[in-house]
């Protein structure tokens, strides 16, 4: 009795997986314009990545700033009624 076992893959036939990579490898070679679109792509992303980061650092801040001049607002109203006693 044999046992198979079948793994789950996004992939409809790896068999094709070497002639898809030759295809590929082809059209790096013969289409140069294809190198430039990767390119500005890949520049695209990282500045898309950066104006994200920066986003979460100024909302973050934003955050910070509001709960620390909450904080400080209680902390001026706390001894400004102990001191009143």
């Amino acid at each position: 009795m044999s046992t198979t076992t079948v793994i789950k893959s996004d992939v409809a036939n790896p068999a094709l997986a070497s002639e898809g990579k030759k295809k590929i490898e082809w059209a790096a070679r013969n289409m140069p314009v294809l190198a430039q679109i990767k390119e500005q792509v890949a520049l695209i992303l990282h500045f898309a990545h950066q104006i994200h980061f920066q986003l979460k650092m100024t909302q973050q801040q934003h955050w910070f700033m509001n709960t620390e001049s909450q904080f400080l607002q209680e902390m001026l109203l706390i001894a400004m009624v102990t001191t009143s006693i």
